[in-house]
């Protein structure tokens, strides 16, 4: 469950939800036939959802970096620089291991420029 009851915010794993399944599918004992997700007030955090359900139909796990540059050009329709830079800066303050506190609530769109 990525939002725990409607808390809005820019934030996530990817890396943990591109590698966890295939961690858990491949650890000695497990039990695991399927992955799924909790669409709890899904309109927030589009890429975690994108990511978790489009790494059901693979194989392996994805590399993150170059997953997500893709995933930019789909979602904008064609491949913008600003936009994969931009996507870069979210992945490493918002999107990844040391970025995701329990406790966010805001956007870094809500916030004024000085406190981003």
């Amino acid at each position: 469950l990525l939002n725990y009851g409607g808390r809005r915010g820019m934030y996530g794993d990817l890396g943990r939800a591109a590698a966890g399944p295939y961690e858990s599918l491949s650890t000695k004992g497990s039990t695991m036939v399927g992955t799924g997700i909790t669409p709890e007030a899904i309109e927030n955090n589009p890429v975690m959802f994108d990511l978790m359900l489009e790494s059901s139909w693979r194989s392996s796990p994805v590399d993150v970096d170059s997953w997500l540059q893709a995933y930019v050009t789909r979602r904008y329709g064609g491949n913008s620089e600003s936009a994969q830079a931009a996507w870069v800066l979210l992945h490493k303050y918002y999107y990844s291991t040391n970025s995701n506190p329990p406790n966010v609530m805001a956007t870094p769109i809500w916030l004024q420029p000085n406190k981003v």
